[in-house]
């Protein structure tokens, strides 16, 4: 699955298709999603912007897609692992 923010508040198990761009690819991705969870993203306690957090689960997907996020993943993980220490 994946997290992300959107202006649209949409429905905890809606399902929509969303389409990824990953780095060093010149075409998209485009996959069938569940929502997951959605929570509005406040900048005060209680007051919100308008955004919204959504945690998607993916759909579905071909073998194809899979290695293709799963390689994107791999690529980026020593990155984040490197900022946290």
């Amino acid at each position: 699955g994946v997290c992300l923010v959107s202006k649209r508040k949409l429905e905890t198990d809606a399902q929509i298709r969303i389409r990824l761009k990953f780095f060093k690819r010149k075409e998209f991705l485009c996959v069938r999603a569940r929502v997951a969870w959605i929570k509005a993203i406040e900048i005060i306690p209680e007051i919100s912007v308008n955004k919204y957090r959504l945690g998607l689960e993916f759909i579905n997907l071909k073998n194809r897609d899979k290695k293709i996020i799963s390689k994107f993943i791999k690529s980026i993980s020593p990155k984040f692992i490197a900022r946290r220490k």
